[in-house]
Parts: C-alpha cells; sequence; structure tokens
C-alpha cells in the first residue's frame, strides 16, 4: 500500500453498520477518481490559459503588452529563433508560414484593430465600402 492510498483512505469516513461491505471501497475509488479529474482539469486550465498570477507578476498579459509590430514579427521570423539547432525542414516550414500566413493576418486584423478602434474611422470606412458597393 503507497502513501497516496494510506491518504485518500484516511479521508474517505467509515462506512455505516448497514452500508454494504464494498461500500467504503467503492465511495474510496469514486473520490480517488474525482480528485484525479480535478486535479487534470487544473492542470489542463493552467497550461490552456496560463497561469494569471505569473502573467500579472511578470506584466505579460494581452491587456498591458502592446501586439508586436509587423517589423518586430517580420525580425522573428527571418531569425528563426524557434528551431533548435539546424534543423533546416522545421526552418523553413516555420518562415513559410510566417510569411505566407502570420504576415499578411496580422497585417488585416491589425487594420481592422485600429478601424474598429475608433467610432470615426468605423463609420468612414462603413461609408467607403457602401460607396463601393454601390459602383459595382
Amino acid at each position: 500500500m503507497t502513501e497516496r492510498d494510506v491518504q485518500e483512505r484516511a479521508a474517505v469516513p467509515p462506512r455505516a453498520a448497514d452500508a454494504r461491505p464494498n461500500a467504503q471501497a467503492a465511495r474510496l475509488r469514486a473520490r480517488a477518481g474525482l480528485t484525479r479529474v480535478t486535479q487534470c482539469a487544473g492542470e489542463l486550465t493552467t497550461a490552456a490559459v496560463g497561469d494569471l498570477r505569473k502573467a500579472r507578476a511578470t506584466e505579460q498579459s494581452l491587456w498591458s503588452t502592446p501586439p508586436a509590430s509587423l517589423a518586430e514579427l517580420r525580425s522573428y521570423i527571418h531569425s528563426a529563433a524557434w528551431v533548435p539547432g539546424d534543423e533546416v525542414l522545421l526552418e523553413a516550414a516555420g518562415r513559410a508560414y510566417g510569411y505566407l500566413i502570420a504576415i499578411p493576418v496580422s497585417l488585416l486584423l491589425y487594420a481592422a484593430a485600429w478601424i474598429l478602434q475608433r467610432p470615426g474611422r468605423f463609420l468612414l470606412a462603413c461609408l467607403v465600402g457602401f460607396i463601393v458597393w454601390l459602383t459595382i
């Protein structure tokens, strides 16, 4: 019996006199399974969202850190800093992704964000879009 089993059994209340003999073992297994599910869910949440306390401590959050400029993004893609060692195929795939997908999509979304940040810009963009639609 491991130390974990001893801790789990100590957490299970003793069975009642009228309970079936296997009821305590079933409760123990159910509680252990629930604990594992809870721990896994917590780990998955931390992996997906990140530890917000660490993000706040290092000021690396979506709200306080501005997005990288297109020049910084291009420099990062060109340097291939994500490649461990001399992996030519990985570097080529990453650069292709960066130049063909990341930069054009970032440019489009940066422009959309710039337009949507101010009501005047948004109304002007809608007006220009409407005029273009009428002329086509």
